[in-house]
């Protein structure tokens, strides 16, 4: 998939509130051994190589499968992790070669009275296009993330 860029550098923000507490989702997000469990946009998807540092610098990598047996990876470094608050990290899709470009990805999390409130901020995507792919892909991983924390519903391994 090959994305123009529109010279309007594009941002999506998603909301979402989970029952569960804060610590919990914190820990879906950085615990490889967790994110491998749900990290997907779809039940078709499997996430069976995750790498995510735990300081700012530190590498962050994971690997996607569809059952259809595409893959692709994306890449980049940790830019500031806060415990239970906040993740920041870049976006690159090697495989996509330049197309996509590097982007910022930030989960932010909140308790609320309901459990946490994660605010997800997807920045510097290229092209409106590329906003709307992404943001279908965000949508349906935090869905599933919902499957895992609130109903324990985990991705089979691959």
């Amino acid at each position: 998939m090959s994305h123009e860029t529109s010279g309007e550098v594009q941002k999506l923000v998603i909301k979402r509130v989970f029952r569960a507490p804060v610590d919990k989702v914190y820990q879906a997000w950085t615990d490889p051994d967790k994110m491998i469990r749900w990290f997907a946009s779809n039940e078709r998807w499997r996430t069976p190589a995750v790498e995510v540092g735990s300081a700012p610098g530190g590498k962050y990598n994971l690997t996607m499968r569809h059952s259809d047996g595409d893959s692709f990876q994306s890449v980049g470094h940790i830019v500031e992790i806060i415990e239970n608050e906040r993740i920041s990290f870049t976006w690159t899709m090697p495989d996509a070669g330049l197309s996509f470009g590097e982007s910022l990805v930030t989960v932010d999390l909140r308790a609320v009275p309901e459990g946490t409130e994660l605010t997800l901020t997807h920045d510097r995507l290229i092209s409106a296009d590329l906003r709307k792919d992404t943001s279908e892909g965000w949508a349906g991983c935090l869905t599933m993330l919902e499957g895992y924390l609130v109903n324990g519903v985990e991705l089979s391994p691959p």
